[in-house]
């Protein structure tokens, strides 16, 4: 007897902007932002909303519920039960409905309040997600005895800075090369040690052994929680081998400005 074996596939969707038509296999979708970053002193409340789209003929069942977020250099994330990293924002945050059904071609907003509790000790940033997803599957897709059930899920960051307090502070703990096809990147790994989210730009100054200045190498800014770490990657293909005094510049802004010095040979 052939049994079938049920596999669901879970998607994250973690973008700045959706546009719907990217994601037409789903009824569901978010329309606008995915992060909502708030400054809110202790005490104090803000609120915001959650447009979830129906682009289907059909009506959805969706529900929405409450995880912590954190993501690591290789790649890597995890999603805990909501409250269980130290910085968690989510036992400050009520939101309604949790479970509501989508006409087709329809929306509905989802509304959020963050109330921020009244403690002393509170600095930096902290911050969780609300999750959106169908609560029914779609129609599974047959193959060969397989039974492939595809679920999209939405992550949205709710991010919460106390005022502009908390310390800015990263540290660099790894710097590599690697061949990425016909390319040579340049790869430095940059833990958060601080207490704010910070957005750093990242660049590599390269100098030969005459003092000269070799070129500057950028790579794309990207966010990190306090804890979390990121990977930046700078091409520097058009490099000639050699050995480079290398300068790594990371600009947190403001007066936040952090380097490392760092003898990179290319062979």
């Amino acid at each position: 007897m052939n049994k079938k074996i049920f596999i669901k596939h879970i998607i994250f969707c973690f973008l700045f902007v959706i546009n719907s038509a990217l994601f037409s296999q789903s009824q569901v979708v978010i329309a606008g932002e995915l992060t909502y970053e708030q400054n809110i002193l202790p005490g104090n409340s803000e609120s915001g909303t959650i447009t979830v789209r129906n682009i289907g003929p059909d009506s959805a069942l969706v529900r929405v519920y409450q995880r912590d977020y954190v993501f690591y250099y290789d790649g890597t994330s995890d999603y805990p039960a909501p409250g269980t990293i130290e910085r968690s924002n989510a036992a400050w945050i009520t939101y309604t409905p949790t479970r509501f059904y989508i006409p087709g071609n329809s929306e509905v907003t989802v509304n959020y309040i963050v109330q921020v509790p009244v403690i002393d000790t509170l600095s930096g940033t902290y911050w969780s997600m609300l999750l959106v997803e169908p609560a029914k599957e779609i129609v599974p897709e047959q193959k060969e005895g397989v039974t492939v059930n595809t679920v999209i899920r939405y992550g949205i960051q709710i991010v919460t800075n106390i005022g502009n307090t908390g310390e800015k502070n990263i540290e660099f703990f790894d710097v590599n090369l690697m061949k990425d096809n016909e390319k040579r990147i340049l790869l430095v790994d940059i833990k958060n040690t601080g207490e704010r989210l910070v957005r750093p730009s990242v660049w590599a100054e390269l100098y030969d052994s005459t003092g000269e200045k070799i070129g500057i190498f950028e790579a794309e800014v990207a966010r990190t929680f306090p804890g979390t770490s990121i990977r930046k990657r700078m091409d520097i293909s058009e490099v000639e081998p050699g050995t480079y005094k290398t300068i790594i510049i990371a600009d947190c802004g403001e007066d936040d400005l952090f380097g490392l010095d760092y003898t990179l040979e290319i062979k």
